[in-house]
């Protein structure tokens, strides 16, 4: 078990970086993302709890009202400065509880998506699980069906309220692989017909 004297010895070898500057004016914080409340005489380790996979804690700003904040975010702002709203904190090494500050970066949603796809994290959001998509796998497999039997693009775009490069690119193959392949092998898929 982890007496007083051995986190005071502990703090004493971690430098801590006051957070008054960000509005928490009783908290310090670490490099390896320890966080600390100087309430007390003696500073006291501030235990994180699970916030949507990543380490948070529970501070109270200067007006007296509570907040809690995600580690890394707080660790970017302190340490690699504000970059404004929108912005999001990388976990470079891609495991979102190691908090130092050697594993933190400021990147786009954009970036910060690709970087989560290239390290295997998440997968591409494609076709219908997508929500910028306008068409479900029916919908699809009805236009390719259409095109096949020579209904104008124009007149397909028009019914789906969609582009006719879209339309153009559901008969070629180059969107919605998975509903042309679904057709290909002749897997049952609601089609949804129209009447």
């Amino acid at each position: 078990m982890t007496t007083n004297n051995e986190i005071q010895k502990a703090v004493k070898i971690v430098a801590d970086t006051p957070m008054d500057k960000i509005g928490f004016p009783c908290y310090s914080i670490t490099k390896t993302g320890r966080v600390f409340s100087c309430k007390r005489k003696s500073k006291v380790e501030l235990k994180p709890t699970d916030r949507n996979g990543y380490k948070a804690v529970t501070l109270v700003r200067r007006d007296g009202k509570p907040k809690t904040v995600n580690i890394h975010r707080l660790m970017a702002i302190v340490f690699l400065g504000d970059r404004g709203k929108g912005m999001q904190v990388n976990h470079i090494n891609g495991n979102k509880h190691h908090n130092f500050l050697s594993n933190l970066e400021w990147t786009t949603p954009s970036q910060n998506s690709r970087h989560a796809i290239a390290n295997g994290l998440t997968k591409p959001k494609i076709g219908e699980d997508s929500h910028f998509s306008k068409l479900n796998i029916g919908q699809v497999l009805l236009i390719k069906k259409m095109t096949e039997k020579g209904l104008s693009q124009r007149n397909i775009a028009k019914k789906f309220k969609i582009s006719q490069a879209t339309v153009s690119d559901i008969k070629t193959g180059k969107r919605w692989a998975k509903a042309i392949e679904a057709l290909r092998n002749e897997r049952p898929v609601n089609t949804g017909e129209l009447k």
